[in-house]
């Protein structure tokens, strides 16, 4: 019972800015029905919105601003896929902020490394820290393992355009006659999110179960970009991850690639200038041939203390999504023509497009790019999936 004595304070809330939101593309700005107030809208409206002034913030943001977010229940009305890139939007600012969320949601717990969770439960109506172990995390949040039951050999990758990328490149290779097209189906790919996130340690762990009571029945392979990181790095990083896990990891089966990122793969003149016509090619072999001397020369001048800015630098998404011109001027010594060719490329890019870049090019000139290291692993995968038929 509630005395009568107790009052709820009430308080004005006084909004510094304006939270309208206009629609410029109607031509009578005057009207009210060219705006509508964020604070009246939905909350998957709401969460949209802090998407785009998250991506805003990532973009705009050259140096470390060390700043501390507190978002509660970031993924709440959002599609799956929007509740991924949220998280994936949110590891970016982490990597120079600190972040901190609260969720309910398994799709954005299996994103995250368990040493990012704590785990909070109530027990009779006492709030209680319990062992982030992934373990307890998996069965407190019920997150499943993928559909991988069916299937006895499975690559993993770490995301979707990696995903897009993988099977382009094996459907590339069956037209060509350099993979045999019966062999295709018998492989299912799975992107992760991360090889130290939770939804890879699930299926690690089931397929680990599944192994040892069907006799290594099972196999599987991983592919990762290096993350700017080198190999032995990641190497390192994978081996702890899968420590517990003995009837499945086979260092053979780990393909640890050279760049930073499978977008790395595609900053080659003779790419770029067969995809888009409208590009010259003496000045994007300069541009091209710039990026990687300013990554590999960041690559050896980098320790721990600055491996985030180094990062935040030298990614390749800084080559292909468009920065302001400061980024470049002040974070790679671009000079007004280096930039005005980039942002060329950039009006012709779109990694989402990358299934339909790699449909384009010839296989030959896969073949003589980056590229090839790519197809390497894929051919060694198909090669030891048919002397397993044998």
């Amino acid at each position: 019972m509630i005395e009568e004595s107790f009052k709820v304070e009430e308080t004005d809330i006084t909004h510094l800015h304006e939270t309208k939101i206009t629609d410029h593309d109607i031509s009578n700005l005057n009207s009210s029905e060219n705006s509508f107030d964020i604070q009246s809208s939905g909350t998957g409206m709401q969460s949209l919105l802090i998407i785009a002034i998250l991506e805003a913030y990532i973009e705009h943001n050259i140096e470390d601003q060390n700043v501390i977010l507190i978002i509660e229940e970031p993924e709440v009305y959002l599609h799956p896929s929007l509740q991924r890139k949220i998280i994936n939007i949110l590891k970016q600012i982490s990597s120079s902020n600190q972040v901190f969320i609260s969720t309910h949601s398994p799709i954005v717990v299996s994103q995250l490394k368990p040493n990012e969770l704590v785990c909070i439960k109530k027990e009779n109506g006492i709030t209680k820290k319990l062992a982030a172990d992934p373990v307890s995390i998996i069965n407190e949040l019920g997150i499943k393992p993928d559909d991988i039951f069916q299937h006895t050999k499975i690559l993993f990758v770490e995301g979707q355009d990696d995903k897009k990328l993988i099977k382009s490149l094996i459907h590339k290779l069956v037209v060509n006659k350099r993979i045999d097209p019966e062999l295709v189906d018998d492989l299912k790919i799975i992107d992760v999110g991360g090889i130290d996130t939770l939804s890879f340690y699930t299926n690690a762990r089931i397929l680990d179960v599944m192994n040892n009571a069907h006799n290594n029945h099972y196999k599987f392979w991983i592919m990762v970009d290096s993350d700017g990181n080198s190999k032995n790095e990641v190497k390192v990083k994978i081996e702890e991850s899968l420590s517990e896990f003995t009837n499945i990891y086979n260092e053979k089966n780990l393909f640890i690639l050279e760049e930073y990122a499978i977008e790395s793969y595609f900053i080659d003149e003779n790419i770029l200038c067969h995809l888009f016509n409208n590009l010259d090619q003496v000045k994007t072999t300069e541009i091209c041939q710039k990026y990687f001397e300013l990554y590999h020369n960041g690559m050896s001048e980098k320790n721990m203390n600055k491996k985030a800015q180094f990062q935040n630098k030298y990614k390749p998404k800084n080559f292909f999504l468009r920065n302001e011109s400061v980024f470049y001027e002040k974070s790679w010594g671009l000079n007004e023509d280096e930039i005005q060719t980039l942002h060329n490329i950039q009006r012709n890019w779109s990694t989402s497009n990358i299934d339909q870049y790699i449909e384009s090019l010839p296989l030959d000139l896969l073949e003589k790019s980056r590229i090839k290291e790519i197809i390497s692993h894929i051919t060694s995968i198909f090669d030891q999936i048919t002397v397993g038929l044998k």
